[in-house]
């Protein structure tokens, strides 16, 4: 068992943190998507337009009006669609991280060689990350990304320092 003090409990912490941080937000947006594909499986298909037999000029410009208005308006709900789907890809692929984060957590707790090694590679993609951020970014997006190397660094140095292997 660990002291409530120990490293290892505060990286175990950090995951869950992490998890609950990363997994909340993920999930309110793939049940938005979920509510907003089922309402339009259930919608059915709008009734086609009655056309004018005879109609005089102003019916015509509105007409012209009408279907540019209605072609803008398609083409921008398409690309909202796509933006909405492609968000909803990315909150599933966040989900499946965030559960990876718990259960390597979970893992960290119970001293768990796998969860080690899971959080090693966690560690050591978040400083990756952290490095070729810092590369790009100026300013505060500067000091975010080199403070997210040093934590990732701390890390790999709690992993690879202060795990107890049980005997």
């Amino acid at each position: 068992m660990l002291p409530m003090n120990s490293p290892i409990t505060l990286l175990a912490n950090s995951f869950f943190i992490a998890a609950a941080i990363l997994g909340l937000p993920a999930l309110a947006v793939l049940i938005i998507y979920s509510c907003y594909r089922v309402r339009v499986w259930l919608v059915p298909p709008p009734p086609p337009s009655a056309r004018v037999k005879n109609p005089d000029a102003i019916l015509l410009i509105l007409e012209g009006m009408t279907r540019t208005i209605g072609a803008v308006s398609n083409v921008l709900g398409f690309f909202g669609k796509f933006v909405f789907a492609a968000l909803a890809i990315l909150s599933a692929g966040a989900l499946l991280l965030a559960v990876a984060l718990f259960f390597t957590g979970r893992g960290l707790h119970a001293q768990q060689e796998w969860a080690r090694i899971s959080a090693t590679v966690i560690a050591a993609g978040v400083t990756l990350w952290g490095l070729a951020s810092a590369t790009a970014f100026r300013g505060f997006w500067l000091l975010l990304s080199l403070t997210l190397t040093a934590v990732g660094l701390y890390a790999l140095r709690i992993l690879w320092l202060g795990f107890a292997v049980p005997a």
